[in-house]
């Protein structure tokens, strides 16, 4: 019997790369991955080299979430669609620039699919960002389940491009009268990890937290996941899923205080000093947010912490979630070795195998 074929769109990314490995570990199914650009090396080797001698070998394509080009051929005899990539995004001048391309890029992928007969499920990527914020009700750790939404008039506009994208796809899925093939999404929290290529923008948090690129500790909380969780999710629900659901991907969630003491505890001793700890009264932050765009989100957020129920998907999925802190660690670790963040004389003396010459 033949294997079955999986496309899994945006190849190169960070959560991708994971998939990846993991579905050329299993050695069950053929693989199709998108790429924008398929003669970029510098993305493009990762994906090829994430498995060494996989029993399929992978298959590279060019399609863009912002053209209709590739998608067709793409889709072409492909049992399960995964799909992670994100709409590439250089300088947002107004919020219509993220939720735009976010919500026709998933549309866009799922018009093929509704015209190619073999699809039968489509795993979307989305995020907690489209459940646990913007509740005019919100409670400090109130608990949101896969039955809950953001409301897109008060949150910011990336949160906002989730939200969207996602009840856009459900949308199509349920007026789409051609093809019904069947839909899951999969809802990260904040994904930290060791990465197999790319970082992933998710990971910039603890760069710039060890760096002390970021120069205070606000009051907000985020849910967390590692990234092998979130790999493991998408092949689960593949197989396992059940037609209609979303499943939540957050270990715990952890105030910014609580990852940072993380950080602090296990790389200052090395020589990484800049760690943040002074914490800004609500005046400062919001005087900022009228200058500073990231400062806005801080405000918008400031003293949340929104809690996720994810026991729909260990019941469904019987995924048991890792340790996050153990994945923060892991996370800066790797982005030492592979030079993103710079390694300090004390890091090099208790990990000399593990930096790059």
């Amino acid at each position: 019997m033949p294997s079955e074929k999986v496309l899994l769109t945006g190849a190169s990314g960070f959560i991708a790369l994971e998939i990846l490995y993991q579905l050329q570990e299993l050695g069950q199914y053929q693989v199709r991955g998108t790429v924008r650009d398929a003669s970029n090396e510098k993305k493009c080797k990762p994906v090829r080299e994430v498995f060494p001698n996989p029993r399929y070998p992978l298959e590279l394509v060019e399609a863009d979430l912002s053209s209709d080009k590739g998608w067709e051929e793409a889709v072409k005899g492909v049992t399960y669609i995964l799909h992670t990539a994100s709409p590439f995004v250089m300088r947002v001048k107004h919020e219509d620039d993220l939720i735009v391309p976010a919500r026709e890029g998933t549309l866009r992928v799922l018009r093929a699919a509704a015209k190619e007969p073999s699809v039968k499920r489509v795993i979307l990527t989305s995020s907690c960002a489209s459940i646990g914020y913007g509740h005019p009700d919100h409670k400090n750790e109130r608990i949101y389940g896969p039955d809950d939404w953001s409301v897109p008039a008060n949150v910011d506009a990336y949160t906002k491009s989730k939200t969207l994208a996602e009840k856009a796809a459900w949308d199509f899925v349920k007026d789409n009268k051609d093809h019904q093939f069947e839909l899951c999404t999969i809802n990260p929290a904040l994904v930290v990890g060791e990465f197999r290529g790319s970082a992933g923008t998710s990971l910039n948090m603890m760069r710039d937290i060890v760096t002390g690129a970021l120069p205070f500790v606000a009051p907000i909380g985020i849910g967390m996941v590692d990234v092998k969780d979130v790999g493991a999710a998408h092949i689960l629900a593949m197989t396992k899923g059940v037609p209609g659901q979303r499943y939540i991907l957050a270990a715990d969630s952890a105030w910014f205080a609580d990852i940072i003491a993380v950080c602090r505890a296990e790389f200052e001793p090395l020589g990484y000093t800049k760690i943040p700890s002074f914490q800004p009264p609500f005046w400062l932050v919001k005087l900022a947010s009228f200058f500073v765009a990231d400062a806005k989100s801080v405000v918008l957020t400031w003293g949340e912490k929104p809690m996720f129920d994810h026991s729909k998907t260990e019941q469904d999925l019987g995924l048991e979630f890792r340790d996050w802190k153990a994945a923060v660690i892991a996370a800066v670790h790797c982005l030492i070795r592979n030079g993103e963040i710079p390694a300090t004389e004390g890091y090099k003396a208790k990990y000399p195998d593990l930096v790059k010459a």
